[in-house]
C-alpha cells in the first residue's frame, strides 16, 4: 500500500484534489474552509460540501479523479490517500 498526504490550495476554479490511482483509495479529507467536492465539473451549486474543519474518509474507484472548488478564498484541503 502507498500512502501520499498533500495540502492543497483549492480556488474558485475546479481542481484536482486527488488524482487517481489504478485501485481503490481511501481517502481522509480535512478543510480549512467551506469547500465542494465532486468530478471534473464540480461547482459550488452541485458538488459535495464540507465545512470549515469537517474530516472525512471514504473510498473512491480506481481510475477516478477527485476534484475540489471553493465559493471563495482559498482554502487549504489537507488530504491522505492511501492506495487498496
Amino acid at each position: 500500500m502507498t500512502t501520499t498526504s498533500n495540502q492543497i490550495t483549492v480556488t474558485t476554479t475546479a481542481g484536482i484534489l486527488v488524482p487517481q490511482a489504478t485501485q481503490y483509495q481511501e481517502v481522509t479529507v480535512h478543510s480549512t474552509a467551506t469547500v465542494y467536492l465532486g468530478g471534473s465539473t464540480v461547482s459550488t451549486s452541485n458538488g459535495f460540501k464540507i465545512d470549515n474543519g469537517d474530516k472525512l474518509k471514504f473510498t473512491i474507484a480506481p481510475n477516478t479523479d477527485l476534484y475540489a472548488v471553493a465559493n471563495s478564498g482559498t482554502p487549504i484541503v489537507y488530504t491522505l490517500a492511501t492506495v487498496l
